[in-house]
């Protein structure tokens, strides 16, 4: 499946749809701020490959409805952020 095909599948059968980016404001696009609501039963999360999305995946993602996130200040390597993302996801939805 192509990333773009991806990202409107996921769009499609998930509550919500993720996608980490080191661009990501830290402040503004937060995981407390991304995953605020009761109910959300589906979540899809998308980690970028080795050197992370560029900018035009990002744009397209966006426009499909994907929300970007940050995960902090630090760049991590995409085995790590695969790692902390769902973490960091049931830690905000206070399931950790």
């Amino acid at each position: 499946m192509n990333f773009e095909d991806g990202i409107a599948d996921a769009i499609n059968q998930h509550d919500l749809a993720l996608i980490a980016w080191e661009g990501a404001d830290s402040d503004q696009n937060s995981m407390k701020k991304m995953v605020f609501h009761d109910g959300l039963t589906r979540i899809a999360l998308f980690v970028g490959p080795e050197g992370g999305f560029s900018e035009e995946e990002i744009a397209l993602a966006s426009a499909k409805g994907c929300q970007v996130v940050s995960l902090g200040k630090r760049i991590l390597r995409m085995e790590t952020s695969a790692i902390l993302l769902p973490g960091l996801v049931l830690f905000a939805l206070g399931e950790m």
